[in-house]
């Protein structure tokens, strides 16, 4: 099912040259991360297309928000991995290591070592 009504963007040069990387979701601290230069991870941080948040997708995070109550896992970590597996992303850039591996994805870097 797929919670997101907008089509993907059209592929650019840059897309088209690297068609046979693995799809890569990023956690929103990777975005703090890129914009604060004084935050620790900053030079290893990246921005990708950002992906708008829905009515179904609400509803589809908050279901996975209970379903795992007895984790400590955000509701933004949760939309997150709701996003990422409508997309069949298997891969999250995160520095919350153990709530995406909690929530089945492959951790980049800590898993990986890719920066």
């Amino acid at each position: 099912m797929n919670r997101q009504t907008d089509a993907p963007p059209a592929p650019t040069s840059s897309m088209q040259a690297t068609e046979s990387a693995t799809p890569l979701f990023i956690d929103t601290g990777a975005f703090y991360a890129r914009m604060d230069e004084d935050d620790a991870h900053h030079a290893r941080a990246t921005a990708v297309t950002v992906l708008h948040a829905d009515e179904p997708l609400f509803a589809a995070t908050c279901e996975e928000f209970f379903r795992y109550d007895d984790q400590e896992i955000s509701l933004v970590d949760h939309a997150t991995g709701v996003l990422a597996d409508d997309r069949d992303v298997e891969h999250v850039f995160t520095f919350d290591p153990d709530d995406f591996r909690t929530l089945g994805f492959t951790v980049v870097p800590d898993d990986t070592g890719e920066v």
